[in-house]
C-alpha cells in the first residue's frame, strides 16, 4: 500500500474467540502500526502502537473475545509499505 505524510490508511481483520494474530509492518520510508479492536485507531487513541524511526513495525495481538481488528498505518513520512498478518499460536 501507500500512505502520505500524516496520512493513515486503515485494514480490518476478522479475529475469532481466542485468536492470536502478529502483524508485521515494513515500509520504505518511517510508518508506525497502530492497532485497535472494534474500533479504527487514531494517534492518540489505540490499543496498542509500533513506532521506530526505521519503518519496520511488529505488533501481536490475541483477543478472548474476538471481534474486528482495525489496523492503521501512519505516514510519519509518505511511504509505501507492506503488510502482513500471520496467525499466532
Amino acid at each position: 500500500g501507500d500512505v502520505e505524510l500524516d496520512a493513515m490508511a486503515y485494514y480490518t481483520l476478522e479475529l475469532p474467540a481466542g485468536a492470536s494474530v502478529t502483524v508485521t509492518l515494513t515500509g520504505s520510508n518511517d510508518v508506525d502500526l497502530y492497532l485497535r479492536m472494534n474500533l479504527a485507531p487514531t494517534e492518540m487513541v489505540y490499543d496498542n502502537r509500533s513506532f521506530t524511526p526505521v519503518g519496520n513495525e511488529t505488533l501481536t495481538v490475541s483477543s478472548e473475545t474476538g471481534g474486528v481488528l482495525h489496523v492503521g498505518v501512519h505516514g510519519y513520512r509518505a511511504s509505501d509499505f507492506s503488510l502482513v498478518t500471520m496467525d499466532t499460536p
